[in-house]
């Protein structure tokens, strides 16, 4: 997870159940995490959906949970720098 150097330095071996509760207080890429961060939060929920992105909150933080997050990045990444999507970009 990169977060600002401060709050990485500052928590740096905390187990992850003591982490997560700050990580309400960074980018919504870190937000997104936290269950908080599904509430009340309407442009984040509506593009999750929209886009089919598997987002999802984590209280825990284990191997499954990593491998599910890196799909999730990947996904974003497909997303992100899709050619049809570049390819829109130009044509506009």
């Amino acid at each position: 997870m990169l977060l600002p150097r401060g709050t990485n330095q500052s928590y740096s071996d905390q187990p992850y159940s003591v982490k997560l509760k700050h990580y309400i207080k960074n980018n919504l890429l870190v937000q997104s995490l936290h269950p908080d961060a599904y509430v009340r939060n309407p442009n984040f929920v509506n593009v999750v959906e929209r886009r089919k992105l598997p987002f999802q909150s984590h209280s825990d933080f284990r191997r499954s949970d990593l491998d599910q997050r890196q799909g999730l990045y990947q996904r974003l990444c497909e997303q992100v720098w899709s050619v049809e999507r570049l390819r829109h970009e130009l044509d506009m």
